[in-house]
């Protein structure tokens, strides 16, 4: 199912990291997710997505991280 809406602690065992590391991509903005009350959910598609393009994941990351 292509709009399956997975939660972060689903996300983090899709992808193998841990929570905290999905948690602080999203907090960066570069994992997209939705915050619903107290809780992210991320499309299913999305994670696709990054997946297929993890270049496209790496280029958020460096752009987000501060250079001393």
């Amino acid at each position: 199912m292509k709009d399956e809406i997975l939660t972060l602690k689903q996300v983090a065992i899709f992808l193998k990291v841990s929570p905290l590391t999905i948690h602080r991509l999203t907090k960066k903005g570069i994992l997209p997710g939705v915050k619903i009350g107290n809780q992210w959910r991320y499309w299913r598609k999305n994670i696709e997505v990054i997946l297929k393009n993890p270049e496209t994941l790496s280029q958020a990351m460096m752009k987000k991280r501060k250079v001393a």
